[in-house]
């Protein structure tokens, strides 16, 4: 019986191992595309401004949507219930109330208003 575990846990082991493996070699795949697309862009940005330094502009974290609601969805949910508020802590509540009464049962209404900017 122990060998049929062990057996079974070293099959999966290897086949995870077999993913990480593959998503790292798809990232540095992707990190040798974006380094020559800055390379590029840094020769045509001294093209048009030979004294500028490219390297000293700073980078921008990229921006990452949270989709917890279809486009505009949210917006109308609370615009609907939001007559109803007089003000800024009824407003919360009405937001509390919209997201616990709509979102999905894996993702909590307090971690989607950390989300949103109050």
């Amino acid at each position: 019986m122990k060998e049929t575990s062990n057996r079974y846990a070293l099959c999966a082991l290897r086949e995870r191992r077999a993913e990480l493996a593959g998503e790292i070699q798809s990232l540095e795949s992707r990190l040798r595309h974006l380094r020559d697309s800055l390379t590029h862009l840094d020769g045509t940005l001294r093209l048009f401004d030979p004294d500028g330094n490219p390297a000293s502009i700073k980078p921008k974290k990229p921006y990452k949507r949270v989709k917890l609601f279809g486009q505009g969805k949210l917006n109308r949910m609370i615009l609907y219930r939001r007559p109803y508020a007089l003000t800024v802590a009824q407003s919360r509540l009405v937001i509390e109330a919209t997201l616990s009464l709509s979102l999905a049962k894996n993702i909590h209404a307090s971690h989607a208003l950390s989300t949103i900017s109050s």
